[in-house]
C-alpha cells in the first residue's frame, strides 16, 4: 500500500488499468502478543482487492490498523473483527 500512488500514476501514464490490492497476514486475534506451551502464532496470507474507492480507503484502513494493533514479531497482522469493523463503516 506503500507505493501504490507511484504504481497508480504510472500505470495511468502507460494507458494501463491498475488493480490496486494488498496481502494480509489474518490471525485469530490481532492483539495476543505471547505465544506459550506449544501455541503458535498461525497467520493466514489473504490477498484483498479495491474494486473502488471505497475499497481503497478500506485497505488503507486495514493496512494501517494491521501495523498500529497487530505488529508482532515482524509481521502486521489482522483479524475477522477488523476486517467486519473496517467495512461496515462503509
Amino acid at each position: 500500500m506503500f507505493g501504490v500512488f507511484k504504481f497508480v500514476r504510472e500505470a495511468h501514464k502507460e494507458g494501463i488499468l491498475p488493480v490496486v490490492g494488498c496481502e494480509f497476514y489474518v490471525v485469530e486475534d490481532r492483539f495476543q502478543n505471547s505465544f506459550t506451551g506449544g501455541k503458535r502464532d498461525k497467520r493466514y496470507h489473504q490477498l484483498m482487492l479495491a474494486k473502488n474507492a471505497t475499497g481503497y480507503r478500506n485497505l488503507s484502513k486495514l493496512c494501517s490498523l494491521g501495523f498500529l494493533e497487530g505488529f508482532y514479531s515482524k509481521y502486521p497482522r489482522i483479524d475477522m473483527e477488523l476486517i467486519k469493523n473496517v467495512t461496515r463503516k462503509v
